[in-house]
């Protein structure tokens, strides 16, 4: 699941796509994930119970066509095509899976289906209401195991929105660089978006455990400063990741030899269950966490 709290923005910077400071989520290097930022829609994706059958129609037919025209393409639109192809699997498999109840080695889910309304249609007028909410749909997504991976981008690097709420001016990327104090009171309250999803994980029990302690939440900024510094980027990791993750701990790798942000990752999809050789510029895990 991929939720954002600010849309994608168009155009170049310096030459560069600015789409690459607008999402965290990619299926290939140069291919984004679609970023969902209204909640009701996140919320239908999620917790549609009953597979549509023109869905199935639309997706059978053009799979249909993928096939008697696979045979036409150069080796480069190919190349293409098959990253096409692949989203579309993914909407089959998740009209498969729609309906289908979830139980693994005797474990069920804290809820069988969403334990609050459908949100209204459109985007919460005020920043923190969003917010809340969108974390509230991660947080319902876990309880029923309608997805086990998450990812939710409050907002883009180039961030044009103003949080009044905290007593800032200027939009953000604005106030990252000339509003140092604003912008401590604007961290403070991203720090209390994570600590409320963080909580409300914490009140779900599941089993001798709870849904915090399964889950490996990494919270991150992609700077250090307004200066554009990204030689040492803040991480926090929470949760216990089933138990992998010991936190209470500062760690430091700055002095660390070949440090790689792609190490950490390497390590986060290790504890998930998925096995790389090597992601983006590593191949190495990230050792001491």
């Amino acid at each position: 699941m991929v939720l954002g709290c600010e849309g994608p923005i168009p155009g170049l910077q310096d030459g560069h796509p600015l789409l690459y400071s607008s999402h965290i989520s990619w299926s290939t290097a140069v291919s984004p994930t679609w970023t969902e930022t209204r909640p009701a829609l996140a919320f239908d994706r999620l917790f549609r119970t009953e597979p549509n059958r023109g869905d199935r129609r639309i997706v059978d037919a053009v799979l249909e066509d993928a096939r008697s025209l696979r045979q036409r393409l150069s080796v480069s639109d190919r190349q293409r095509f098959e990253e096409y192809l692949g989203s579309v699997h993914e909407i089959e498999g998740r009209i498969k899976r729609a309906g289908q109840e979830t139980e693994a080695g005797g474990w069920k889910p804290s809820l069988t289906a969403p334990d609050r309304p459908r949100p209204a249609d459109g985007i919460p007028a005020e920043i923190p209401d969003y917010w809340k909410l969108m974390n509230d749909i991660v947080l319902l997504a876990f309880r029923t195991d309608s997805t086990r991976i998450a990812t939710l981008k409050y907002c883009n690097d180039g961030s044009i929105l103003t949080h009044a709420h905290a007593g800032a001016k200027d939009q953000h990327h604005q106030m990252a660089h000339t509003q140092p104090q604003e912008l401590v009171a604007v961290n403070q309250f991203f720090t209390s978006q994570l600590a409320y999803l963080c909580q409300r994980m914490a009140e779900v029990k599941e089993g001798d455990r709870t849904l915090l302690d399964n889950t490996a939440i990494m919270h991150c900024s992609s700077m250090l400063h307004g200066n554009h510094d990204s030689i040492q980027l803040p991480v926090v990791l929470l949760g216990g990741a089933g138990g992998k993750l010991r936190g209470g701990r500062v760690l430091d790798y700055l002095d660390a030899p070949n440090r790689r942000m792609c190490s950490l990752f390497l390590s986060l999809m290790e504890w998930g269950g998925l096995e790389l050789d090597r992601f983006g510029d590593s191949t190495e895990r990230l050792t001491g966490i």
